[in-house]
């Protein structure tokens, strides 16, 4: 059986939404240490994420799309598009980095290196 892979990274905590928005570091914090408690951690192969180029999300995201969450994440707003889509200074550089994950984590499916890979990564790109 081929090994698991794990995605994660401390910088995902950085991501800040607020405390009464469900998606917060403490959600990733929590499967992480059930993951070292339980054991299962030590079975599971590190995937290290890289920071995704912007090229690669404009094959699947509109160019003026990325640039408008970017602006917004580093002129200090709020919430980009609805107020359930907190963001935050730091949230566009944290995202390159979640998605930079996910695509070490395919990468490694593909390559053969592990036969499926879990991504404990925020912020978890729903939104886009």
């Amino acid at each position: 059986m081929n090994p698991v892979g794990l995605v994660t990274h401390p910088d995902y905590e950085s991501h800040e939404t607020g405390m009464t928005h469900p998606e917060r570091p403490e959600r990733l914090r929590v499967v992480v240490e059930h993951l070292e408690r339980s054991g299962l951690k030590s079975d599971l192969v590190a995937l290290a994420p890289r920071v995704a180029a912007v090229e690669s999300i404009a094959r699947v995201h509109d160019v003026a799309y990325i640039e408008r969450v970017s602006s917004h994440c580093r002129g200090g707003r709020a919430i980009i598009d609805s107020i359930d889509t907190e963001i935050c200074a730091r949230a566009f550089d944290v995202s390159l980095l979640a998605t930079g994950g996910a695509m070490a984590a395919a990468d490694a499916v593909m390559e053969g290196r592990v036969g499926q890979a879990f991504c404990a990564v925020r912020p978890p790109g729903h939104h886009a």
